[in-house]
């Protein structure tokens, strides 16, 4: 089954897939722990759909739907009744044997994740 999401939210997580395909690397540190904001300006999935000014050092360590509940407007585009597509999403990209696997044989790993997953309404 497929999430349904508005053409906008499709462009919102296009645009954040892209830049994490782009970027080429996970959003880590030497530990493997995931983050938003990441070593040397990287970004996960989510922390691409966070604006700079909206993001804080504390909002770390929080899955997508915590961050949605405590940090009211945080991921832009979206309600808190659509943060089980964003922990989907995160965590393809925050499971180092998913989306670096995939990423050997097809740079643009992220991006057509998210079009199998969703669908525009």
């Amino acid at each position: 089954m497929k999430h349904k999401v508005t053409q906008e939210q499709y462009e919102i997580l296009m645009k954040a897939a892209k830049a994490l395909d782009e970027q080429g690397v996970r959003s880590a540190d030497e530990f493997g722990n995931c983050f938003y904001r990441g070593p040397s300006g990287t970004k996960c999935f989510i922390g691409h759909i966070i604006s700079d000014e909206k993001y804080k050092k504390y909002m770390e360590a929080r899955g997508s739907i915590s961050l949605m509940n405590t940090f009211k407007g945080a991921i832009e585009g979206f309600e808190i009744s659509e943060g089980r597509l964003l922990s989907v999403l995160q965590a393809y990209h925050d499971t180092a044997c998913l989306w670096e696997s995939h990423r050997k044989t097809n740079p643009n790993a992220m991006q057509d994740y998210v079009k199998r997953i969703v669908e525009v309404v």
